[in-house]
C-alpha cells in the first residue's frame, strides 16, 4: 500500500493514528532524536526499478568530482586548439611553434588518477565548430595511438599531426567549407584541395616530418585506392594515416556540418564497420569499437522503464550493460544517479537516441553542453 501511495501525483498525506493497526511507538523527546536533515540531503526516488544504493552514489560523487577536474583540463586544451585555429592564417609560424604546447596539454587527460581517461568528444550539441572537430581528431587519434602500442615520442608526432590535418581548409572559401547541404561537384574538387594545399602551406612555414605532412595530405585515402587526392592504397598508407584516417572519419558520422545529419556514436561505429571496413584499417576500426563498446560513452539512450540517461564508461566485459547518469528532473543535475545497468538484470538499453530526439532540459541536464564525451578504464587499453 505503501508504494503505491507513493507513486500517487500526491504531494502529502494525513494519517489518522487512532484508527491505525499498527502499534504506534512512544513518543521520544526531540532532543534525543539526532537531527539528520542537515547532513542528508532530500532525495527524489530514483526511475522506477532502480533503487539507487550508498555505494551508487559515492561513486557517481566521485564521478562528477573527476568530470569536473578533467572537463577545466579539456577546456584549457581546446582553448588552446581555437586560439591555433584563429591564428592560422596570421601568425602560422607562431602557431606551428605552439603546438608542442596543446600537445602537452592533450596528453595530460591521459595522466588522471588510478583508473580513468576521460575522452572529450563534442557529441551533438548541435553546433559544429571546426576547432571541437579538430581535438576529437586528436583526441581519438591519440586514444587509438596508444591502445596499438605507441610510444611517447610518436604519440607526440601522432598528435602534432592529428591537430594540423585539417589546416588546409584555410585555403578553402567559408561558402564551400560551412556548407550545411551536398556539394557539387565543383565545389567537392575545390573542398578536395585542403589536403594538398595543407601539406604545401606548412612546408612554407616550416620543416615537418615527412610522418605529419603525409597525414595531412592523405587523411582522405582508402585502402581500397578510391579516397583522394591520389587514389593512394594499401602499403602506400602510414599506421599514422591510418589512425588520423579512422578518427576523423568517426568524427566526421557523429559531429557533420549538419547536424540533422548527425548519427549516435552506436551507428557511426556500426557504419565504420560495415561500409568502410575495406576502405579504412580494419584492424583499427576493431580497435576503436573494442575501446568504445556497443554504446560508446557520450551515448544518450532510452531505457525499458522509459527511462532517459547517458552512457558514461563502458565495460568490455559487459558492453550491453554500461554504466549510465540517469536523468531525473526531480533530482537536481549535481546529484544525478549513475548506476551500472549489470547489476539491473530487468533493466536494459532499448534505443540510443539521436540529437534532436531528445529535449533541451534533457540535453543540458546530462551535461552535453558542458562536451564531456567519453569515460574509459585504463585496463581495457592495456
Amino acid at each position: 500500500m505503501l508504494k503505491t501511495i507513493q507513486n500517487l501525483p500526491i504531494d502529502h498525506v494525513l494519517v489518522n493514528l487512532k484508527r491505525s493497526d499498527v502499534p504506534i511507538p512512544e513518543p521520544v523527546a526531540a532532543d534525543d532524536v539526532p537531527d539528520e536533515s542537515a547532513d542528508q540531503p532530500m532525495q527524489s526516488p530514483p526511475p522506477d526499478g532502480v533503487e539507487i544504493t550508498d555505494p551508487e552514489r559515492l561513486k557517481a560523487d566521485a564521478m562528477r568530482r573527476k568530470r569536473a577536474e578533467t572537463e577545466g583540463n579539456y577546456r584549457k586544451a581546446s582553448e588552446q586548439i581555437e586560439q591555433m585555429t584563429n591564428d592560422l592564417k596570421d601568425r602560422p609560424a607562431n602557431v606551428v611553434h605552439d603546438i608542442d604546447q596543446v600537445i602537452v596539454q592533450m596528453s595530460s587527460l591521459f595522466d588522471d588518477d588510478v583508473d580513468v581517461i576521460v575522452q572529450m568528444v563534442n557529441l551533438g550539441d548541435g553546433e559544429h565548430r571546426e576547432h571541437h572537430h579538430i581535438a576529437n581528431v586528436a583526441m581519438l587519434s591519440l586514444m587509438l595511438g596508444k591502445a596499438v602500442g605507441m610510444n611517447a615520442a610518436e604519440l607526440t608526432l601522432l598528435g602534432t599531426a592529428a591537430l594540423l590535418h585539417d589546416v588546409g581548409k584555410i585555403k578553402i572559401p567559408l561558402a564551400i567549407k560551412n556548407k550545411k547541404s551536398e556539394l557539387t561537384h565543383a565545389e567537392a574538387m575545390i573542398y578536395q584541395q585542403h589536403t594538398l594545399a595543407g601539406s604545401q602551406f606548412i612546408q612554407q612555414v616550416k620543416a615537418m616530418n615527412v610522418e605529419v605532412l603525409n597525414v595531412i595530405e592523405q587523411h582522405h585515402e582508402f585502402i581500397d585506392g578510391s579516397g583522394y587526392p591520389k587514389g593512394l592504397k594499401g602499403d602506400q598508407l602510414s599506421r599514422y594515416v591510418r589512425i588520423v584516417s579512422v578518427a576523423n572519419m568517426y568524427d566526421n558520422l557523429c559531429n557533420p556540418s549538419n547536424v540533422e545529419a548527425a548519427m549516435t556514436p552506436k551507428i557511426a561505429l556500426a557504419t565504420l564497420y560495415k561500409q568502410y571496413r575495406n576502405k579504412l584499417d580494419a584492424h583499427l576500426v576493431e580497435r576503436l569499437i573494442g575501446l568504445l563498446g556497443v554504446y560508446p560513452p557520450g551515448t544518450v539512450v532510452k531505457l525499458s522503464n522509459d527511462s532517459i540517461a547517458l552512457v558514461i564508461s563502458g565495460d568490455s566485459t559487459a558492453c550491453l550493460n554500461p554504466n549510465v547518469l540517469l536523468y531525473n528532473p526531480d533530482v537536481a543535475k549535481s546529484d544525478a544517479k549513475m548506476v551500472n545497468l549489470a547489476d539491473y538484470p530487468d533493466l536494459n538499453i532499448v534505443q540510443a537516441l539521436k540529437p534532436g530526439e531528445y529535449s533541451p532540459e534533457i540535453h543540458q541536464y546530462l551535461g552535453l553542453s558542458e562536451r564531456v564525451g567519453y569515460m574509459l578504464d585504463c585496463a581495457q587499453q592495456e
